[in-house]
């Protein structure tokens, strides 16, 4: 009966900006051990996926418990800058035991700290509509410290804009025909219609 040890090949290359490169390697696993920026990577002739630092590769063993092997890698750049990449090709099963303590006591700082719990939204305000005429401007909702946010959703036809009490009508948040926006505001917020027809608005506030 044959044992077949795991096998282990680094990889050290530099991808120019813009450029791919190629680079024979027979294993099961890729490790991405280091890289100076997020590049493209791709097994034999398959296609190109996304690689960074700290990610890992590997298919899924076929009924008999086989993993699929590759016999080259690709690497592309799509940035402007060249990349510098070192990664770790192997077969079978290797564990990383590198981020191990030294012997000896490990030092604890035990922090009396309580840190509360981020407060979350309890409440979601019953929903209204409302008809903003055409060319004006009306308030949607008046000021209240209690809300998280105001939600609305553009019921009508053309495009209009959400601001704040004291903005420019033109100068809000554009809100276009039945589209659904959720404003971090706790202040007065109007809606603007621009255009010669009255729009309809449903409106909802998340409150603390």
């Amino acid at each position: 009966m044959s044992v077949s040890f795991p096998t282990c090949q680094d990889i050290e290359l530099t991808i120019p900006a813009g450029g791919e490169e190629s680079r024979a390697a027979t294993g099961e696993m890729v490790a991405i051990i280091a890289a100076t920026g997020t590049f493209l990577i791709a097994f034999d002739s398959g296609s190109f996926q996304l690689a960074q630092a700290g990610l890992s590769y590997q298919g899924r063993p076929d009924a008999a418990g086989a993993r699929p092997r590759f016999l080259s890698l690709r690497f592309r750049n799509p940035t402007a800058s060249p990349i510098t990449v070192s990664v770790q090709v192997s077969t079978g099963d290797i564990f990383d035991n590198r981020a191990i303590f030294g012997a000896g006591n490990v030092p604890v700082t035990i922090v009396d700290t309580y840190l509360p719990r981020e407060a979350v939204p309890s409440l979601i305000a019953s929903v209204s509509s409302l008809f903003v005429p055409a060319s004006s401007s009306v308030t949607i909702a008046v000021a209240n410290a209690g809300r998280k946010a105001m939600c609305v959703q553009h019921m009508g036809t053309e495009t209009m804009y959400l601001k704040t009490g004291g903005g420019l009508n033109d100068q809000g948040i554009p809100l276009f025909a039945g589209e659904r926006l959720e404003v971090e505001n706790n202040g007065e917020l109007k809606a603007f219609n621009l255009s010669g027809f009255p729009q309809k608005l449903l409106r909802w506030e998340v409150l603390w």
